[in-house]
């Protein structure tokens, strides 16, 4: 922590949030690859998808191109030096009750962890008694399910959005146990899908067929828009391009902690910001970011700090932190071995854990302690405030 801030802060410079914020910020630049955190290696294919329980953050959930699903517990109940999260509990994949292929998307359930929903190449989506271990509903699809994703917003409705192999994406009520909507407008298959964190009834789609549709589920003609890379002036070199966000698939969507923004992820090796309210590319310069794959969801992290904020995209064998407003890589971060294909951040502790083609889950997080601050400022911390110091004379004293 420096000293700067908390002075700044006490003597009332700064509101009262920006200290928490500075703290959050210093945190999340400074994350590596954890000395002390490990995870247990379960799947013996590649890690396909990551989610970390909305309750606490402790119970993080796996699923592999083995077909397996893995809990783990990612508290350091003990207080040891080093730790490493073992397994909890496994679904074995090609035997029932499991999935017979590779495990594309996997969510807890947004608001308690006594449930949570996986999809499959299997063409099933499964949702979980994560107490009994045991399918609960089963939904099953014409193709391969590339993502699925359930609104964290509450509310009476519980649909689930599923994009596959078909061309359109199709919502999923869990009360009814029934496909109740199917929106059409892509022109390819469905590899991403993102529920507003902030409005109930918006979700976005990506698709193959390089577009990111905006849909409120409430009206008949469903499709808002479709976001133009462009804003609505075509390139004058290349005038034959229509209405799409990615000059290549998008296979990677995620809304900020604001709604009002989102960033897309495509197979041009680009990642783009998105202004939701008004349809526009906000033209941020991320530069070129290797995509790892055709056909494949991406899963994206965001950090929690908003100003500034810094997604985690993976690249190939790493993962590159952008500063999301500006578009400066702030680092790069390696460990994987092979294809990194997802990540998530865990806000309470400020660190990331990330699953990759290697069948490892690496755990990224913060320094122990702020190089920002050496002994001698430390000991600034305990001094007394000149400020507020007691100025009235001792009687005592002639």
């Amino acid at each position: 922590m420096n000293f700067r801030d908390v002075f700044a802060r006490q003597i009332g410079l700064d509101p009262p949030w920006a200290l928490p914020r500075c703290v959050e910020d210093r945190k999340t630049r400074s994350i590596d690859l954890s000395k002390t955190k490990d995870v247990q290696i379960y799947h013996t294919k590649g890690v396909l998808c990551l989610d970390l329980d909305p309750v606490d953050a402790r119970y993080l959930l796996s699923g592999g191109a083995d077909a397996a699903i893995a809990i783990y517990d990612t508290r350091n109940v003990r207080g040891e030096k080093t730790f490493k999260a073992e397994v909890e509990y496994t679904i074995p994949g090609k035997r029932p009750p499991g999935h017979n292929y590779s495990v594309n998307s996997i969510q807890w359930y947004p608001h308690d962890t006594g449930m949570f929903i996986s999809s499959s190449s299997d063409k099933s989506l499964k949702i979980w008694d994560a107490n009994r271990l045991m399918v609960a509903e089963q939904f099953l699809f014409s193709g391969p399910v590339y993502c699925h994703h359930l609104s964290p917003v509450p509310s009476k409705s519980c649909l689930i959005a599923v994009g596959s192999e078909e061309t359109f994406v199709t919502l999923c009520d869990i009360k009814s146990g029934s496909q109740t909507h199917i929106l059409r407008g892509h022109d390819d298959s469905v590899q991403s899908v993102c529920w507003s964190p902030r409005n109930e009834y918006f979700l976005l789609s990506g698709g193959c067929d390089n577009r990111i549709l905006l849909w409120d589920i409430r009206k008949s003609k469903s499709c808002l828009a479709s976001l133009d890379q462009y804003n609505g002036k075509k390139a004058s070199d290349n005038p034959s391009l229509g209405c799409i966000a990615h000059n290549g698939g998008v296979n990677g969507l995620h809304f900020l902690p604001d709604g009002l923004h989102l960033l897309s992820y495509g197979t041009d090796h680009r990642i783009r910001l998105w202004d939701v309210y008004s349809f526009k590319n906000t033209l941020v310069n991320y530069g070129r970011v290797k995509n790892p794959g055709w056909k494949k969801h991406c899963q994206l992290a965001v950090s929690s700090c908003q100003n500034p904020g810094y997604v985690f995209v993976p690249s190939t064998t790493s993962i590159q932190v952008f500063d999301i407003h500006r578009g400066k890589k702030i680092k790069l971060l390696k460990g994987h071995f092979n294809a990194v294909n997802c990540c998530i951040f865990n806000s309470n502790k400020q660190e990331l854990f990330s699953g990759s083609v290697d069948c490892n889950i690496l755990v990224w997080d913060a320094k122990s302690a702020d190089s920002d601050s050496t002994p001698e400022k430390e000991e600034n911390l305990h001094q007394p405030n000149p400020f507020f110091g007691d100025t009235w004379s001792d009687d005592d004293e002639d």
